[in-house]
């Protein structure tokens, strides 16, 4: 089926998923019955074992949603998804409003896109550093100071932040993180929040890209 950029109406309260395209959001989700309206970046469709059998997410709206609406949001443009819905259990529209990702990885030093999430760097008026963390995701979009932040693995789980206040990533966003040239070497240790971890901080960028 051919891809399309159209607004999708959910269900019968003309709950909707639009894409504006504007950034630094791209996609609004409306939910019909309270009004209540929630932007970003990526909407996650998920399969459930109730009701009409998918939800879509997009901040803290939540959509129940039939087999025909699953199609049609996977047949959208933003979804980059080459499975069929009957193989997913879940997946992803991405906005690409933030801009491209550099083509050399030895010279992107800024954002770091995964499925369903990325991880940009800003810095502040204090300087490199106290640059921050901002992990975008359909859920949230929480920040760190990147000096203190760290990237790690516990029990099959992954996480972005402080090792008693942390933030959890995909699996494919820990080793996008892992691979990329901010990227220390791994260690363990042991935390009381968390347990034994694996982990790696994350480097400031150089003074000139």
């Amino acid at each position: 089926m051919d891809k399309h950029q159209n607004n999708v109406v959910l269900d019968f309260l003309e709950s909707e998923l639009k894409f504006t395209g504007e950034a630094p959001y791209g996609f609004e989700l409306l939910n019909g019955a309270t009004g209540e309206v929630s932007e970003g970046r990526y909407c996650r469709v998920q399969k459930v074992n109730y009701n009409n059998g998918f939800n879509v997410e997009l901040g803290d709206i939540c959509i129940n949603v039939s087999e025909y609406e699953a199609t049609e949001l996977l047949n959208h443009a933003m979804c980059n998804e080459t499975r069929a819905l009957s193989e997913l259990d879940e997946f992803y529209l991405s906005a690409d409003t933030h801009r491209p990702i550099n083509e050399d990885a030895s010279k992107e030093w800024q954002w770091y896109p995964a499925n369903g999430s990325d991880v940009g760097f800003h810095e502040t008026d204090d300087g490199i550093e106290n640059e921050l963390l901002v992990i975008t995701t359909f859920k949230e979009e929480p920040c760190y100071l990147r000096k203190d932040a760290k990237v790690f693995s516990c029990k099959g789980q992954f996480f972005v932040g402080y090792p008693f206040q942390a933030t959890e990533i995909s699996k494919d966003q820990y080793e996008v993180l892992k691979a990329s040239n901010r990227a220390t070497s791994a260690t363990t240790e042991k935390t009381a929040a968390f347990g034994q971890i694996e982990s790696f901080s994350l480097n400031a960028a150089p003074a000139e890209i």
